[in-house]
């Protein structure tokens, strides 16, 4: 039985929105916990989608302010996967 709990604890749950849904919150607060608890899994990574700077900076925002210390969440890794066009160098 030691053997699959050390199998259970390996696995993670991949959760990506982007982040101009209007399901963001939702998404983490509601699926991606009803998901842990569901499959017994300890840990998570909730990924945002980001295209714009308006988008990048609700991003930021959301991670301040959704922080959270109950025993299901505070496995939850949040990131932000940046896809924001960059400006070529200049060649000089």
């Amino acid at each position: 039985m030691a053997n699959q709990n050390i199998k259970t604890s390996k696995k993670a749950i991949v959760d990506y929105w982007f982040a101009s849904s209007s399901y963001l919150k939702k998404g983490y607060e509601k699926q991606l916990t009803d998901y842990m608890l569901s499959t017994k899994y300890k840990n998570a990574f909730y990924l945002i989608a980001c295209f714009t700077d308006d988008e990048y900076d609700k991003s930021k925002r959301f991670i301040r302010e959704h922080v959270y210390t109950d025993t299901v969440q505070l496995f939850i890794n949040i990131s932000i996967l940046d896809f924001r066009k960059r400006k070529p160098a200049s060649i000089s």
